[in-house]
């Protein structure tokens, strides 16, 4: 006679839930968890997984190149400088499409940076939160003809986000010049969501 497995059923009955896997019901899933010699079948059906065809790797079929590049002129920014954070650059990923980041430029053209000191912060914000270990850069990152490397995979946009690129310059920063510019850039691709292509 069938086992009847229920959303409540353990799949290991000697594990006590909730500390036992519990079978999804009716999906026939609970014979191939608890048979290895059924997982290795099924585990030969897949396609080897590719990090090459990752979406995160290569900009996939369909998709879009971003190479978004922006300057705001010093003399714009608040003088004295109040410690706020001001846009520099702004990208919005399009209805349909997630995206990479894989590399980013912030420079400063004018005198009195130096570098680490804090007396520029560059912030990447996605959303509501900064991007991982971008919040707050002390550094030049890269130039525009030879951008930062974002280590990893990048930074993941999804559709329908907006990604920002802020610069903070404290009241007591002596970061100056006549013609000295702030400049951002970030590169990467959008790709069409999964079930959009």
């Amino acid at each position: 006679m069938p086992v009847v497995t229920t959303a409540a059923t353990p799949i290991n009955p000697k594990i006590p839930a909730p500390l036992g896997r519990v079978a999804p019901p009716n999906d026939g899933c609970r014979e191939l968890l608890n048979n290895t010699a059924a997982w290795e079948a099924y585990a030969r059906t897949q396609p080897p997984y590719n990090a090459a065809f990752s979406p995160y790797a290569n900009m996939p079929p369909g998709g879009r190149e971003l190479q978004q590049i922006a300057a705001l002129p010093f003399l714009s920014y608040p003088n004295p400088p109040d410690g706020s954070d001001q846009l520099v650059l702004s990208v919005t990923a399009p209805l349909g499409y997630d995206g990479i980041i894989t590399k980013v430029v912030n420079m400063f053209t004018g005198t009195g940076f130096v570098e680490g000191s804090g007396g520029i912060a560059w912030r990447v914000k996605i959303g509501n939160k900064y991007a991982r270990n971008l919040g707050n850069i002390l550094f030049t990152y890269g130039s525009l003809t030879d951008p930062f490397v974002i280590p990893g995979v990048g930074v993941p946009i999804v559709s329908g986000q907006t990604l920002r690129y802020l610069v903070n310059i404290p009241a007591i920063s002596p970061v100056g010049g006549q013609n000295a510019q702030i400049i951002c850039a970030v590169f990467g691709w959008f790709y069409p969501r999964k079930g959009q292509y």
